[in-house]
Parts: structure tokens; sequence; C-alpha cells
């Protein structure tokens, strides 16, 4: 279906994401230094933990995004119980 095909491509083109530029250089160290407190680790636990590096302060959040023009959006696609028995098992 060629109409499927282009609005195949329209969503990959709005994915696209900026070169970063030396302000946003500047301000991921000015994050790394400042505002970072967790790191993706080895966990004996789970495989791969997230582990803090520093205190955390009350209310803030250690995941933020210090340059949220650089990320592309999470999409999702809702499937029911019905189109997941489609599914080959694995």
């Amino acid at each position: 279906d060629p109409g499927a095909e282009a609005g195949e491509g329209a969503v990959l083109r709005s994915l696209e994401v900026p070169e970063p530029t030396q302000a946003d250089r500047r301000r991921l160290l000015q994050h790394l230094r400042n505002e970072a407190y967790v790191q993706l680790g080895p966990s004996r636990i789970a495989g791969v933990g997230v582990f803090a590096f520093r205190a955390i302060p009350p209310g803030v959040d250690p995941f933020s995004i210090c340059n949220p023009h650089l990320a592309t959006k999470e999409q999702f696609c809702v499937m029911s119980a019905h189109d997941l028995r489609q599914v080959p098992a694995s």
C-alpha cells in the first residue's frame, strides 16, 4: 500500500534528532558535573541496575533529560490480547 509507506516515512522523519551543538555539549557536561545522580551498572540481582553515585535530594527527578530537544518522543502501540495471540510462541 503506497499510502502506508508514505505514512511510515513521515513517522520516521518526525523521529529525526538534530546534531548536538557546542551549547548542547556544554549543557551536558554541566549536567553531568552538577545534576546527574545515577548511572547504569552490572547488578548481581537483575543483570543491569540503576545506581546512585551521589545523594538524591527529596523531590529531585534523577532521570531528568538535560537536552530534551535532542531526545526523540517515545511512541507506543497498544495491542489487544487477540492481536498478541497471533504472534508465534518463541
